[in-house]
């Protein structure tokens, strides 16, 4: 009996989290929002689960959005994202010794679906007429997404015991940290989303859990994904309290950083205070050779896009993705590629800082649009490659998402004229 009434208990507070009243009644704009919003925890739960979401999401979206999603009038952001694409399209495309590298279906899905979650964010999120019930529900999901990967993780770790593998091989599969800790960087950048909610809805509870989300990070053994959550962390705050708390918030980002460096160092080397044995897998060496090889066989429109598994199946990698989303640039399109990368990154921090420097902006939506972000770049220096599609899908749902409640603070900021 109590086991069932703890059930219920839990069951009815989950409710009441994701379908406040305030929401009204049932929409298929909140249940496309929600539905979209599960990305992330679908990714991190297998390759095959995120293209039944993904092709789920498509006929959700023909179903009941077809004719919306393109009258709308898109932001500069998308078709700055589109642009981009093209480019890197025919960068790809362009002859060479390394044709045959080139996979230009891998190529053109990668765009395409980057582009679909794009349109379909920007429309639920910005031009919807119910766009802040859809944001909130979005935030809610992600949080609530969050916090079940942080708990299956630390339950995993106490009990010696990997949850979601053992359910989808029908037998006990042990706790692994190699299982952990890629998996965990999905989670680490949109870590803003999570102080986001936490902060916009502060008590006991909500803080307990992003304790909790803290600690998973930790227990995943992942490096890069605890360095993002930390720097994540440090800037939100910074942005949220800098100027009223400066003394706060120097010491939680003196906290954050010895936490990162201790954490950082123990998964290392197993002492917290072997600053010295703290390495990075190899990976710079990794990628001094991705580098040379490209620039004495193809530095102008480099490899293609199979071009890392290439010098792996050659032996001169072990693995076959420069863990680097400069470097990936490079290899797979050259000085040509790299040097549109660079000014797509460019613009993009261009567009965050409009909106983020816009008069009225509330301050925690403030911090989220910069925050996210910069998550997505910092994790792209040891993880994410610009050519895989749940790390570009991902990356630009938290992005846009991000524009849209900072675009959406403005607009509720604005004073509404005596006509209206």
């Amino acid at each position: 009996m109590l086991a069932r009434e703890t059930i219920l208990n839990i069951t009815e507070r989950y409710m009441e989290l994701v379908s406040s009243e305030r929401f009204g009644k049932f929409t298929k704009d909140g249940f496309a929002s929600g539905f979209v919003a599960m990305m992330p925890l679908f990714i991190y739960l297998g390759r095959a689960l995120f293209y039944i979401h993904f092709f789920c999401l498509i006929i959700l979206m023909v179903a009941f959005f077809r004719a919306e999603i393109f009258k709308i009038k898109y932001s500069r952001f998308v078709f700055f994202v589109v642009f981009y694409f093209i480019l890197m399209l025919v960068v790809n495309t362009l002859p060479s010794d390394f044709s045959s590298l080139n996979n230009s279906v891998k190529a053109f899905s990668v765009a395409l679906m980057t582009l679909f979650i794009c349109l379909v964010s920007e429309y639920l999120f910005l031009h919807s007429l119910r766009r802040k019930e859809n944001q909130e529900i979005a935030i809610r999901i992600i949080f609530i997404s969050s916090i079940l990967i942080s708990l299956v993780v630390v339950i995993g770790y106490f009990f010696d015991f990997n949850i979601v593998q053992s359910v989808k091989h029908l037998k006990n599969v042990k706790y692994e940290y190699w299982m952990y800790h890629s998996l965990h960087n999905f989670v680490a950048i949109g870590s803003g989303f999570v102080f986001y909610f936490a902060l916009k809805n502060k008590n006991n509870l909500n803080f307990f859990l992003l304790f909790l989300f803290f600690i998973a990070a930790f227990f995943s053994h992942g490096r890069t994904a605890i360095i993002v959550t930390a720097f994540s962390a440090a800037v939100y705050i910074g942005l949220v309290f800098g100027v009223k708390k400066k003394k706060f918030v120097l010491l939680v980002v003196a906290l954050l950083f010895l936490a990162a460096l201790f954490s950082v160092s123990y998964i290392s080397s197993g002492n917290i205070l072997a600053f010295s044995k703290i390495n990075t897998s190899r990976r710079i060496d990794g990628g001094f050779k991705y580098v040379n090889y490209v620039l004495e066989h193809s530095p102008v429109i480099g490899l293609g896009i199979d071009g890392p598994d290439f010098l792996r199946e050659q032996k001169v990698l072990r693995y076959g993705s420069p863990h680097n989303i400069f470097l990936d640039a490079f290899v797979v399109t050259g000085f040509v590629g790299l040097a549109i990368f660079v000014a797509f990154i460019g613009g993009i921090s261009f567009i965050v800082y409009c909106v983020a420097a816009t008069k009225g902006v509330d301050r925690y939506a403030r911090a989220l649009v910069v925050t996210v972000p910069i998550a997505c770049w910092v994790d792209g220096q040891a993880f994410m490659s610009i050519w895989s599609k749940h790390n570009m899908m991902l990356i630009f749902f938290y992005i846009t998402l991000a524009i849209a409640i900072a675009k959406t603070s403005i607009k509720e900021a604005a004073p509404v004229k005596a006509s209206e």
